[in-house]
């Protein structure tokens, strides 16, 4: 017996029921979206399980596009979401930050064959240029000059000062995060590569609000940030929503990518605003 999990543009997700067991069963197409690699996504994936951050894979088929892995069950907490006005556990800064650094502390080493094709390491800045330059129509073009040379501004800070290279999610927004009942697990691995760790905290903040996007940058520090640092994770939410535009846009999802441009102008105003 299977249910539809979701059907999205870059897999569908069934769940497959036994009599004593579920499982999930994603299904691929042969040509991965921009940015997917899937045996770079096979590994990590395989790695933060057997850390105990993802579910485990049971059975993968990287030619045929199937991924099989243990369904994780949501906890009572989370599933009451929906019917009250209860926070949702998924989005609780202080077990956000602890998911996330665990990842970042994974080993981030890529065997020879992934090193050798590169593009193993997300660089924002760069990674924004491709999308905007591979669109037909650039859905960030409607923004007014001030707010141009403000992106730019953010790019160019990041781009003059690389992050380390640790292992990130890329994608740890709240629909890729399930509460099993005493901790946080991190689902669909597809974007998942080198990169830098605040990116990655971007994408988690992107369903927070402004005083648990603070939260989540402390708790995950253990300390109150530093100035480099609060600007660090701003840029790189500037550059996400930035990116989100683009993703919506190229997919044909106007609604999706204009919010996302707001948000990046409320994100870009904000900024004008503390400097």
């Amino acid at each position: 017996m299977s249910d539809c999990l979701n059907d999205g543009h870059s897999n569908v997700a069934l769940l497959l029921t036994g009599r004593q067991a579920r499982w999930v069963l994603r299904l691929t197409p042969p040509e991965p979206s921009h940015g997917v690699d899937r045996r770079r996504e096979l590994l990590f994936h395989e790695r933060a399980a057997a850390a105990g951050l993802a579910p485990r894979v049971l059975f993968h088929d990287l030619t045929a596009g199937i991924l099989i892995t243990a369904f994780v069950e949501a906890s009572s907490e989370e599933a009451a979401v929906a019917r009250t006005a209860k926070a949702d556990p998924r989005d609780d800064p202080q077990s956000l930050a602890a998911l996330l650094r665990a990842i970042h502390k994974l080993n981030p080493a890529l065997p020879s064959v992934l090193e050798r094709d590169g593009g193993s390491r997300l660089d924002t800045p760069a990674y924004l240029r491709e999308w905007r330059s591979s669109l037909n129509h650039d859905p960030l073009e409607s923004l007014d000059c001030a707010e141009h040379k403000a992106l730019a501004a953010c790019s160019e800070r990041l781009a003059a000062a690389p992050a380390e290279n640790c292992l990130c999610h890329n994608d740890l927004i709240r629909a890729n995060r399930v509460h099993d009942g005493q901790h946080l697990l991190a689902i669909d691995w597809e974007y998942a590569s080198l990169g830098d760790p605040f990116f990655d905290l971007a994408n988690a903040a992107w369903e927070l609000a402004s005083a648990q996007q603070v939260e989540l940058l402390r708790h995950y520090l253990g300390r109150r940030e530093a100035p480099l640092e609060a600007r660090r994770f701003a840029d790189q939410r500037c550059l996400q929503a930035a990116i989100a535009c683009c993703w919506h846009a190229v997919r044909g999802q106007a609604a999706l990518a204009s919010k996302a441009r707001e948000r990046l102008r409320n994100e870009l105003e904000h900024r004008n605003e503390k400097t």
